[in-house]
């Protein structure tokens, strides 16, 4: 943890390429994830960061444990 303690996230960070609207429909998302091979996708609005979607919370909603 000392060495990660006064590096900067740009260092490890992946430059997302993909991003998506909050208006878009989840199988639409999903199809950037598996073009792109990621796994989270930056949801914008105005060019902003609103939000993140993960393959992870889809597959939450496939096995109804969401809530």
């Amino acid at each position: 943890m000392e060495a990660l303690r006064h590096r900067p996230v740009q260092e490890i960070m992946i430059e997302s390429r993909s991003t998506i609207s909050e208006s878009m429909k989840l199988t639409e998302a999903l199809e950037i994830m598996m073009r792109d091979s990621v796994s989270h996708l930056p949801v914008l609005e105005d060019g902003a960061v609103i939000g993140v979607v993960a393959f992870h919370d889809m597959l939450r909603l496939v096995t109804n444990d969401y809530g």
